[in-house]
């Protein structure tokens, strides 16, 4: 059955693929953007300013799921202090205003969706697991994964099945992390970094993908859930597969140091941080991933 589904932040590397697929299969799909621009053919849009707080009630009214996926990236430029304010307010300002807006909506949504990240975990030793049971950790990016999913308190209130999407890493040549890595590796210059020991939770795009429809499908799952693979690898595992898949030598290393010197502060909590996280919810509620295992993942990726 057609589902009428809202998607803030559908012009990202999440939201344009799950765009495209919940179109595929016959949804009706409205973007909410902020200034007036294309859209994935067959596809509507509604324009909005959450900074403003400004919204079209009447257009989003009625929509079965809400989906905000907004957000600055990551890892873009260095995290100087104003580089940090961005990147909590381009999360939290939009996610608390559209939790805020459909909560007095007249009809509201069965469920709202919105991104998180294992960042909630902080940096684990790489013996530790967590999964959505376990606490918030320390650092910056777990201080701001509990800043933007706390933003929903207006929408649980009112009674809307909420979910946090608690993204890993997410692979695609096309772009994020594994873009990033390519050039470097096919030249035979890719390696660890750090100690290597450091853990990776990651998952393919088009499992990302069909994990939301799941949870969007999947009236049980509340709360917090956890978009990875389960079986994620260490960092040095990762670049020794990634580097076999490419037919390529994976024996440079970039130490520790050098990783800060470059990356400043970020560096401690992205490419140094450990976080082995189990997608127990997904597991539990009946999900089956297409590419659980990272290498027949990137052989399907990159071949």
């Amino acid at each position: 059955m057609m589902s009428r589904i809202l998607i803030a932040g559908s012009s990202g590397l999440v939201g344009t693929a799950l765009t495209e697929q919940l179109l595929l299969q016959g949804d009706l799909v409205t973007c909410l953007i902020r200034r007036p621009s294309p859209t994935p053919s067959g596809s509507q849009s509604s324009l909005w300013n959450p900074y403003e707080k400004k919204i079209d009630l009447d257009e989003i009214d009625g929509h079965d799921t809400i989906i905000c996926l907004s957000g600055a990236a990551i890892s873009d430029s260095r995290w100087t202090d104003r580089r940090m304010q961005v990147l909590v307010d381009s999360r939290v300002k939009p996610t608390a205003y559209l939790s805020e807006t459909i909560a007095r909506l007249r009809r509201i949504p069965n469920v709202f969706l919105v991104a998180s990240a294992v960042g909630f975990y902080g940096n684990m030793a790489p013996d530790m697991t967590a999964d959505e049971q376990s606490h918030a950790g320390e650092g910056f990016l777990a201080d701001l994964c509990k800043l933007w999913e706390n933003s929903t308190s207006a929408a649980e209130a009112a009674g809307i099945r909420t979910v946090h999407l608690r993204f890993g890493i997410i692979l695609t040549p096309d772009a994020g992390a594994l873009a990033k890595m390519l050039p470097m590796f096919r030249k035979g210059l890719g390696g660890k970094i750090g100690s290597g020991r450091q853990m990776m939770s990651w998952i393919t795009l088009d499992d990302a993908v069909r994990a939301i429809i799941h949870v969007i499908n999947e009236p049980s799952l509340t709360g917090p859930v956890n978009i990875v693979s389960p079986n994620a690898v260490s960092n040095a595992e990762f670049s020794h597969l990634l580097g076999k898949i490419l037919g390529k030598p994976a024996v440079a290393s970039l130490p520790a140091v050098a990783a800060r010197l470059l990356f400043g502060k970020m560096a401690d909590e992205t490419i140094l941080s450990s976080q082995n996280v189990i997608p127990r919810k997904l597991l539990e509620s009946g999900f089956e991933f297409d590419t659980p295992e990272l290498e027949s993942a990137l052989e399907s990726l990159l071949r």
